[in-house]
């Protein structure tokens, strides 16, 4: 019950138009950052970083989120599109995403990687906020023995 408590008092921070914005502009910045050749995702944090120190904690994190997760993204178009991908996580866009857009589909082989990105973002969150307590719980009893095997 704390776990909620905590998750729902959080979203009165997230959800503000300042930190919205600084998220907009992270995903924009991450998915430039991505298409272009010879930048990545990675790229885009670092740049991003200077930033972020005069930001607040929340308002930087959600900038570098953003460019990371916008980042992360825009390598599959890439992928779909011209058969590169953008970084070793789109590989996988390569065979059938590709695929499809010899046959004509590439706005649906697009459209349903962001679905996909989308669904699996939010279950990814919802599996972290349920079970990252217990195995912190697990993690904290671990001792010299643990750690030296």
């Amino acid at each position: 019950m704390p776990t909620l408590h905590l998750l729902f008092s959080g979203f009165g921070s997230v959800f503000n138009a300042e930190s919205l914005i600084l998220l907009l502009i992270g995903v924009v910045v991450g998915m430039v950052f991505a298409l272009l050749p010879g930048l990545n995702l990675v790229m885009a944090v670092i740049l991003l970083l200077p930033f972020t120190y005069s930001m607040t904690t929340l308002n930087a994190v959600f900038l570098l989120m953003g460019a990371y997760v916008g980042g992360t993204y825009a390598g599959v178009i890439t992928a779909i599109l011209f058969n590169v991908p953008g970084d070793s996580i789109h590989v996988p866009m390569l065979w059938d995403g590709h695929a499809m857009t010899r046959r004509g589909q590439a706005a649906t082989a697009i459209g349903w990687t962001i679905v996909a990105f989308v669904i699996g973002g939010i279950v990814a969150a919802l599996i972290m906020t349920f079970v990252s307590g217990p195995f912190a719980g697990i993690a904290l009893r671990f001792s010299s023995p643990e750690f030296f095997s």
